[in-house]
Formats: structure tokens, sequence, C-alpha cells
């Protein structure tokens, strides 16, 4: 299987100048933990979610708060990207080796085309039929009291 069977092609991006605030929003409402940063149509960086975590503070209602700082100057800018014909392997190898939770599928040129996850990735894995049927145990935690 190649990348471009497996990633998601309507990918939510941002530009350069975008406030961390605005970024840590859009995250939190599209539900992804990864945006690339886009300048025209050509890729410029990505951010995680983990990076926005490292510059956020709580503030006194328990929400994070950003300092004055944009996406340009927090984005990862050294990119681990892939081709569309990359294999499902070479994409899994490339976030194995350099820690990565998404991989950005670009043309030759730089365009952005597309994004695979580790979320993709594990898609790969479920068994439809298997998940269908309840699990012979569950495992339940319980917190003790000190």
């Amino acid at each position: 299987m190649r990348a471009e069977a497996l990633m998601t092609v309507d990918v939510t991006c941002v530009d350069p100048g975008t406030p961390l605030s605005f970024v840590w929003t859009v995250m939190n409402e599209m539900k992804v933990r990864h945006l690339p940063v886009l300048e025209g149509e050509q890729l410029r960086g990505i951010l995680s979610h983990r990076d926005l975590m490292l510059h956020g503070q709580p503030d006194d209602r328990g929400k994070l708060a950003f300092p004055d700082l944009t996406a340009a100057q927090v984005m990862a800018t050294k990119l681990h990207t892939c081709t569309p014909a990359a294999t499902v392997s070479q994409v899994a190898d490339l976030m194995v080796r350099h820690k990565v939770g998404a991989i950005p599928v670009v043309q030759p040129g730089g365009e952005l085309v597309g994004l695979v996850t580790s979320t993709d990735l594990l898609k790969l894995l479920i068994d439809p039929e298997a998940t269908e049927q309840s699990l012979p145990f569950t495992w339940a935690l319980h917190r003790r009291d000190r």
C-alpha cells in the first residue's frame, strides 16, 4: 500500500503568521494533533499538539494561555516528508526513526498533498470482524486513597 491510499487529503493548515492561541483553538475544534504550516502552497513547517503544550501555561480558569508567538516561531522546520508513492512501511519507518506522529506527503516541488498520521497507520491494524465481538475481559483501574 502507498501513502496516497492512506493519507488524509483534506488537511487543515495554518500560515506562518497564525498566533499560537488560534492554532490551539483550531486543533481542538478540528480534533487534530498536527497542523502543517503553509506559505502559499509550500510546506514550511509543522506544529504538533506537543509543541503547543510546551508553550502554553494554565490560566486562572485552568485553560491554556499562550505567549504572543506565531506558528513560524514554534513550528518544526526540520521536516520528514514522503511522496505519494512512498510505501506504508517507509512512512512508518520515518515516524519511528524520527519519533514523529505525522508525515506530510508532498509533491517533488514541495506542495503538500496530504498527511499520514500514526492514527492512520493504526487503522490498518483494525480487524472489523474482531472488533465487533466483545472483549473476553475488561480492565478496571481503581484509585486507592492513601
